[in-house]
């Protein structure tokens, strides 16, 4: 005899997907919230920034990105390991990831070699991570 599922678990399982969803939309507005926030930080920079403005800045020379899942196993996320990042590695976004040529949804999880010189934000304030590549490129 097979039991159907009552009404409750029903609605449960139907909120469970709405947050899902909700979780992976907000994920995704935080990311452009944080593009919007680098292209500003470039317009300041380019226009007449103090050194403490770009003190946080450094740059790495890349050895492989580093594809693996959230905690619930359904979003991809994508780090950059190299220079004096090679022990722990730094998060980039997928925009990014898309900026250096490649598309995150194809990335299959673990190691990806990928040699470019990149810029990340590290610093005790904000999200450390990687924001392009080094000397202004794409």
């Amino acid at each position: 005899m097979t039991q159907t599922p009552s009404t409750g678990t029903q609605l449960l399982e139907r909120i469970l997907i709405q947050l899902e969803y909700q979780s992976a939309e907000l994920i995704g507005i935080n990311a452009r919230l944080d593009n919007l926030h680098e292209a500003i930080s470039v317009g300041h920079s380019s226009n007449g920034s103090t050194p403490e403005d770009t003190d946080n800045l450094v740059e790495f020379d890349a050895t492989e990105i580093v594809t693996t899942f959230d905690d619930s196993g359904t979003r991809k996320l994508f780090r950059i390991k190299g220079g004096q990042c090679s022990a722990y590695s730094l998060r980039v976004w997928d925009e990014v990831l898309q900026k250096f040529g490649y598309n995150p949804e194809d990335l299959e999880p673990g190691s990806t070699p990928f040699t470019e010189r990149v810029v990340a934000r590290v610093g005790v304030t904000g999200k450390q991570k990687v924001i392009g590549v080094a000397g202004g490129g794409s």
